[in-house]
């Protein structure tokens, strides 16, 4: 199995994740039914995956600063998809010449964007390399910055769980205030349909 149906099948799975999809093993097994993965392969696939889990958003944030004009968050699903392989594939896996890498990227881009993709996507990797080589980007500086990017995002995702609590404990209370004020008012009306026939009685017997 070539190592390009091994990217495009991690990509793939990369803009899965992104788009809310299922399990990877279930988005894998539903993408290549019938397609046979060597473990050589599928462990690849895998370890691919978990990096860019890891290193995601400090990828991301690599992408704001090489990518001009542009943001992560602007980009096409798909063309961010790429990237993060592509990254991935230049700060780790030493075994493919980056032209290579990039060369891939690019056909992959061809293959699945819009014909516009392949020049910016061939421009960040590029980018990416020369900082690379010039010792501004490392291994290490990557893994700086997703920490505090994960922790960052971490922080944040407690803060909205944190509000969207508070938001449905106040819906919650309101609900019950709204019920018991509800009860309240057919008691009241009872007690006043009561009183009135009481009323209406002690009128006739007077």
């Amino acid at each position: 199995m070539n190592r390009h149906f091994v990217r495009t099948v991690t990509m793939q799975l990369i803009y899965a994740q992104m788009m809310g999809g299922e399990e990877r093993q279930v988005t894998l097994a539903t993408l290549y039914e019938g397609k046979e993965l060597s473990q050589t392969a599928y462990q690849r696939i895998l370890e691919a995956l978990e990096g860019i889990d890891q290193y995601g958003l400090a990828m991301d944030e690599i992408v704001d600063e090489l990518a001009k004009g542009w943001s992560a968050e602007r980009l096409p699903r798909v063309d961010l998809a790429i990237l993060r392989l592509g990254l991935y594939e230049l700060l780790f896996n030493e075994k493919v010449p980056e032209a290579v890498t990039i060369n891939e990227c690019v056909e992959l881009a061809r293959e699945f964007s819009h014909p516009d993709s392949t020049a910016y996507i061939n421009g960040i990797l590029s980018s990416c390399l020369k900082k690379m080589q010039g010792g501004e980007l490392s291994r290490e500086s990557l893994a700086a910055m997703a920490e505090e990017r994960n922790e960052q995002a971490r922080k944040e995702r407690e803060e909205r769980q944190a509000r969207e609590e508070a938001e449905r404990q106040a819906a919650e209370n309101a609900r019950r205030e709204a019920e018991r004020e509800a009860v309240q008012a057919a008691a009241d009306d009872l007690m006043d349909a009561y009183d009135m026939q009481r009323i209406s009685r002690q009128r006739v017997r007077s």
